[in-house]
């Protein structure tokens, strides 16, 4: 199976340096990327229990650095009315879950977000949604990907989660309320059900392993993962000889195959033709 990058005709500065983007979550067009609809970070019963320790080691911690008298003064009261002492530490374990847990999730994201890119591709070359959403239109190019190079599969570990290409799931209901009982599977490749015409795979890796300017995170892609380049039905000549000029200088392009997108108004995909001849000849005919 080949998968697809579609991308506008700017971007074929890919080709051009063999370098593309791996992408931040939170630079990704879908909003809740790696945040999956869960309403707690964790369950409340485990954050009552965390916070309660808590309480209970800090809060004498606490009284210990009182003045003497006021010791003698808090702890009498305590004595006296322990009702009262045990409401005013429910209200304030509320208190700290509701601002600790969402604080948590936010945190948990943000980390990835510094740490880790994505590299989004679709099973079809051929989505005329995909074509207007990511392509400028069809003026654009999509780049045909071999999916079983090696660039693809280099986990480093048997339970590295990333550095291989990974299938997305759609789904809107996790199998959890909380984001602390999710696998990374489910955090890191699945996305809601109205991103399911794209039919994505990724692979993600961490940013350091590219390199970075200005939060653009850009990793060497070998020419051999590369096998076809469809070039859009708008695309402009200028793009279609800058096309040319990329393959044609660099013999580590040679392979490349070019194909043509035709416009196909009435419908939700379009055809695609692969040019017979060599990839110079194609300058004669435009």
């Amino acid at each position: 199976m080949s998968l697809y990058k579609y991308v506008p005709p700017e971007r074929l500065d890919v080709l051009r340096n063999l370098r593309i983007r791996f992408t931040q979550p939170g630079a990704q067009n879908d909003p809740f990327e790696f945040r999956p609809l869960v309403s707690r970070f964790r369950r409340a019963e485990a954050a009552r229990q965390q916070l309660s320790q808590q309480w209970n080691e800090q809060f004498p911690k606490a009284v210990g650095q009182l003045d003497p008298d006021t010791q003698f003064k808090l702890k009498e009261f305590m004595r006296k009315f322990p009702a009262a002492v045990a409401a005013v530490k429910e209200m304030r374990l509320d208190e700290a879950d509701k601002q600790s847990d969402p604080a948590i999730g936010e945190e948990v994201f943000q980390e990835l977000n510094r740490q880790v890119g994505i590299l989004s591709l679709s099973e079809i070359p051929d989505s005329l949604l995909l074509w207007r959403r990511y392509a400028s239109g069809q003026s654009g190019f999509v780049y045909e990907f071999d999916d079983k190079h090696p660039w693809f599969w280099a986990r480093t570990e048997e339970k590295d989660d990333i550095h291989e290409l990974r299938k997305v799931n759609y789904i809107d209901v996790p199998s959890s309320p909380s984001l602390s009982e999710l696998v990374a599977l489910e955090v890191l490749y699945s996305k809601r059900k109205y991103w399911e015409y794209e039919r994505e795979w990724r692979i993600i890796r961490p940013l350091a392993e590219g390199s970075g300017r200005e939060d653009i995170y850009l990793f060497e892609v070998p020419p051999a993962a590369l096998t076809r380049v469809i070039v859009g039905s708008s695309a402009s000549e200028d793009s279609i000889e800058e096309l040319v000029r990329i393959i044609t200088s660099n013999p580590g392009l040679a392979h490349l195959r070019v194909g043509c997108a035709h416009h196909a108004p009435f419908d939700r995909a379009v055809d695609i033709e692969y040019w017979p001849g060599s990839v110079a000849q194609i300058l004669t005919e435009i």
